[in-house]
C-alpha cells in the first residue's frame, strides 16, 4: 500500500509531541484509529518481527536497527501493533522510549517530498500568517499579508 508521506509526516509529528509530554491518555483514545485511516496494519507485530525479531520488544535493538528501517508500511504496522500491545494486553506502563524513535524514524522518511506535495507545502508557507496579539488577558488574531 502507498501511504500519504504528509499525512504520515504530520502523524509522526503529532505523537512524538504527545509523547515528550507523556499524554498517553490521548495515545490510549486516539493513536490506533489514526494508525488505521492512514493504512497500518495491525498484525502484532509479525510483520516488524520477522524482520527485525528482537527489535520489536527490546529497545535497545532498535536503536541498532532503526536508521536502516527505510519502510513506511512497516514502522506503520510497528507502531499499529505495539499501541494494541500496551492498550489491550500489557500489564506495564507505556514504553515511550520504544515509540518515539520509530516516530522519528516515520519523521525522516516522510520528508521526501514528490512535486506535488512540494507546490502544496510551497502554497502553505505563501499564504497569509495569523497575527497573533496580547491584549489583558484576551489573544486577537489578526491576518498578516506577506
Amino acid at each position: 500500500m502507498d501511504m500519504d508521506k504528509a499525512k504520515i509526516h504530520t502523524f509522526a509529528e503529532r505523537w512524538i509531541s504527545e509523547f515528550q509530554a507523556r499524554h498517553i491518555c490521548k495515545a490510549e483514545q486516539l493513536m490506533g484509529d489514526q494508525c488505521a485511516a492512514l493504512g497500518c496494519v495491525m498484525d502484532c507485530g509479525k510483520s516488524f518481527a520477522a524482520k527485525y525479531s528482537d527489535a520489536f520488544m527490546d529497545n535497545e535493538s532498535l536503536v541498532r536497527y532503526i536508521s536502516g528501517i527505510d519502510d513506511l508500511q512497516l514502522l506503520g504496522n510497528a507502531i499499529y501493533s505495539q499501541w494494541r500491545f500496551y492498550q489491550h494486553w500489557a500489564c506495564s506502563p507505556w514504553d515511550v522510549s520504544w515509540f518515539l524513535p520509530v516516530l522519528n524514524r516515520m519523521t525522516e522518511l516522510s520528508l521526501e517530498l514528490t512535486k506535488g506535495d512540494f507546490a502544496t507545502a510551497l502554497q502553505d508557507v505563501r499564504s497569509p500568517l495569523p497575527d497573533v496579539r496580547t491584549h489583558g488577558n484576551c489573544i486577537k488574531r489578526e491576518r498578516r499579508i506577506l
